[in-house]
């Protein structure tokens, strides 16, 4: 089996005797081993893994009918099965001649499974998960030795060694089924052990459960009791509150009433006082306008007396005047 429990179909063309060759009788042992392939799959695995040693293959070992008819039966009858296909080594001759003659027939499906070595030993490692399983015919410790006496393919040895790889695979799988159901069963007593914590949490859990409604049965007791109580006191202080805001609101009506009355009382002392104003305005005003009547009255007889005085004066002087001019005419006539 490869890396992925596939089992492994090995192919070496270079065994077969390519002059004498029977197409049927080959035919037919190309659908055995394939079968031989399938039924090596372990469970829960579909795909084998095949594997092409071209070391000794030249360009004449070939059969046209075989090749056709073998690919004819691959892609009708087992189309999905192919998992991997490992060709080498390969050299440029070779990998055109397969590319131009194998791979156009192939399946499409199958063309990314198709892998061509350089390197064998190193690229069978990936896909048999180390050097370990890789055969001598390329460099590794495994010896696939499958041949009579004869140098001829040997059936019996085929089968034994199959019989004997399956019964390690089938030892294997016992080991595997083993060590599962020990597995399993460590982890059925785990489960267990789980299961009776979990009960045990959950009986716990219960009686917390249990416990924690009584108290807060109790609870609800004393929060109504003392909802009551604080009840009772909020009425309490809901009616000493109201008595209070009626004083106050009292106090304010008698306060308001006093501001009232004195306000009243300073508007009729205002009124008062602007009335006195009003009388003492006018009175000033009367005294005013005697005063200037008074005033013009002086002015007016100050100003008669001294008009008078100025005519008696004046008269005195054209006496003064004439008296004079006459005496000047008295002596200009003598």
């Amino acid at each position: 089996l490869d890396a992925h429990r596939r089992p492994i179909l090995w192919v070496d063309p270079s065994l077969k005797d390519w002059k004498n060759i029977d197409v049927d009788q080959q035919m037919r042992m190309h659908v055995l081993l394939l079968e031989y392939g399938v039924r090596m799959m372990p469970p829960g695995v579909t795909t084998f893994a095949v594997v092409i040693n071209s070391t000794n293959v030249s360009l004449t070992d070939t059969n046209k009918p075989l090749r056709d008819q073998l690919i004819r039966i691959v892609s009708v009858l087992y189309p999905n099965r192919l998992g991997a296909l490992m060709v080498g080594p390969v050299n440029v001759v070779l990998k055109t001649f397969i590319g131009v003659f194998l791979l156009p027939a192939l399946p499409p499906q199958w063309m990314e499974k198709i892998n061509f070595m350089s390197d064998p030993n190193k690229q069978l490692a990936k896909l048999l998960g180390g050097t370990a399983k890789v055969p001598t015919f390329f460099a590794g410790p495994v010896a696939h030795n499958l041949l009579s006496p004869s140098g001829h393919m040997s059936w019996e040895r085929m089968d034994h060694w199959m019989a004997a790889t399956t019964q390690a695979l089938a030892e294997e799988d016992s080991i595997d089924a083993a060590a599962s159901a020990s597995e399993a069963r460590e982890d059925a007593a785990r489960a267990k052990a789980k299961r009776q914590e979990v009960e045990a949490e959950a009986k716990a859990a219960e009686a917390k459960a249990v416990s924690a409604a009584v108290a807060e049965i109790k609870a609800n007791k004393k929060a109504n009791k003392a909802k009551k109580e604080e009840a009772e006191d909020l009425k309490k202080e809901a009616e000493a509150a109201r008595k209070a805001a009626e004083a106050e609101a009292k106090a304010a009506v008698k306060e308001v009433a006093r501001a009232r009355k004195a306000e009243t009382k300073a508007e009729k002392v205002a009124l008062r006082q602007t009335l006195k104003a009003d009388r003492n305005a006018r009175r000033a005003e009367e005294a005013r306008v005697a005063t200037e009547k008074a005033e013009k009255k002086r002015e007016e007889k100050a100003a008669k007396e001294r008009l008078k005085k100025g005519s008696s004066k004046v008269g005195e002087d054209l006496e003064q005047s004439r008296a004079s001019i006459q005496e000047d005419m008295s002596e200009f006539e003598m």
